[in-house]
């Protein structure tokens, strides 16, 4: 299993691609450590805002793992039937995934299915060939016995993009879109602020509306803003953006004054 693979399009989060990489990898390989008396977990959840990753990286260990998974929802009318109905399938299967999204919400639904799961991942019938993932939008609201070891003992926190992380996604997909059009001076430390605490579906719906709103060449500085300003930061209104465009020109002249020797010599090289 090859991790970038695993990981394509998932921006930042080293840290936790790298836990999640070794757990699914010692899974795949868990004859190896079993023999040696060494035991592998089987489950890991993963939890954190909505819109930070967690189903897309849950997607990706699907499809590129190339292990046998299945998915309980809330879509199942009975979740319990469900449950037992894909830890069947799984456990005749020699290794597979079972997923629970939402788990938080699978709770509420139905009471048994703490119990359940209980019993699935650590009780007396339990099956080692089975590796769990979960999602939950909300961990504290999970109880404490499906937390333990042995269960969803291991939690990772799939948190917000940082500044670096979202920076190199724009450059990655509006480079990719407007080619040598796009101007990477645009996306400096002022203008990536504006998207602190944004969820990567909400900084990905902008870059989908850019591209809508400017189909064939990449919008001049002041109409960047605008509409970073109308669809992300809404906090801030269109003549704020207006006053950092008119910061952001001043401080080009500002350089080129300071320095007019080197802006004569860069002018006279073009």
């Amino acid at each position: 299993m090859n991790k970038e693979e695993l990981f394509q399009g998932i921006y930042g989060l080293e840290e936790e691609k790298n836990e999640i990489y070794k757990y699914i990898n010692w899974f795949m390989n868990k004859e190896k450590y079993e023999s040696l008396g060494i035991e592998v977990p089987n489950a890991l959840l993963l939890y954190g805002t909505t819109g930070c990753g967690k189903t897309q990286i849950i997607k990706n260990i699907i499809k590129y793992s190339k292990i046998p998974s299945f998915i309980v929802t809330l879509d199942d009318a009975d979740v319990i039937a469900n449950i037992k109905k894909v830890y069947n399938e799984a456990s005749l299967k020699e290794k597979a995934i079972i997923v629970f999204d939402e788990l938080d919400l699978l709770i509420d639904k139905d009471e048994r299915v703490v119990k359940i799961i209980q019993d699935q991942i650590g009780g007396v019938f339990s099956k080692n060939n089975v590796f769990y993932i979960a999602a939950t939008n909300w961990l504290e609201s999970l109880p404490c016995p499906l937390l333990r070891k042995g269960r969803f003992g291991i939690q990772l926190k799939i948190g917000y993009p940082k500044k670096n992380d979202i920076k190199q996604y724009l450059i990655d997909k509006l480079s990719a879109f407007y080619g040598d059009k796009f101007q990477n001076d645009y996306l400096q430390d002022n203008v990536l602020e504006m998207f602190r605490n944004r969820i990567f579906s909400e900084i990905e719906s902008f870059v989908n509306r850019l591209f809508l709103e400017y189909p064939t060449n990449f919008p001049n500085f002041e109409q960047f803003m605008e509409l970073i300003a109308r669809l992300v930061n809404d906090k801030l209104n269109i003549g704020e953006a207006n006053f950092r465009v008119c910061i952001h020109e001043a401080s080009h002249a500002l350089i080129a004054y300071r320095f007019k020797k080197y802006t004569k010599y860069l002018q006279n090289s073009w």
